[in-house]
């Protein structure tokens, strides 16, 4: 499947479960992408927003909820390649404002996220249990109240060439819970905290 040329735009996530009478949050506002491997190539997501909510101002806990990642895209149990794609303030009440990427190997290049949050972690992108490769990708002006201005792993391998992380609220770049990342020729700058945390 070859997704080009799209601008997805105001798009929100949530649905309302009849049997307990309730509005529950769901992943990957403006795309979700689960167990498929489409290329996404020259999209422009902006302004989407995943809400789910929390209780008495938020909560943190250290995995990545799936069910309230993935403002602009989810995409989960798939390996998606995406390219010259633009994820401009996107929202995600808990990770990947921008995009989210679950049990995946998905492809990053030449794309541009601006203007992302998340209330936990991984305002512009976030990664669990993946093995990903980003190149000529710029994160900017992106923040969160927790970890990772930009970019979070958790449990990934995850290879960045030729990145820049500029200007992003929180560290550019965090890993934990067994991260393994290599950085070639990427550029940290005006990043508020550290460049790279663990």
């Amino acid at each position: 499947t070859i997704i080009q040329g799209f601008t997805i735009r105001d798009c929100r996530t949530n649905y309302f479960d009849p049997i307990h009478g309730t509005v529950l949050p769901e992943s990957g506002a403006g795309l979700r992408c689960s167990s498929s491997s489409p290329t996404i190539e020259s999209c422009i997501f902006t302004e989407n927003v995943n809400e789910g909510h929390y209780f008495d101002g938020g909560y943190y806990y250290d995995m990545p909820d799936p069910f309230r990642s993935g403002g602009g895209m989810a995409i989960m149990n798939g390996n998606a390649s995406v390219n010259q794609c633009q994820f401009i303030a996107n929202i995600a009440y808990d990770s990947g404002g921008g995009a989210f990427n679950l049990n995946s190997s998905s492809q990053y290049s030449n794309c541009v996220f601006k203007g992302c949050s998340s209330f936990n972690q991984g305002a512009a992108l976030s990664f669990s249990q993946c093995n990903s490769v980003l190149s000529g990708t710029e994160f900017s002006t992106n923040g969160t109240q927790y970890v990772s201005g930009a970019v979070y792993g958790d449990m990934s391998d995850l290879y960045f060439e030729n990145c820049i992380f500029s200007s992003n609220e929180g560290t550019g770049f965090t890993g934990s819970y067994f991260t393994f990342s290599d950085f070639v020729n990427c550029d940290f700058s005006r990043n508020e905290g550290c460049g790279i945390g663990n």
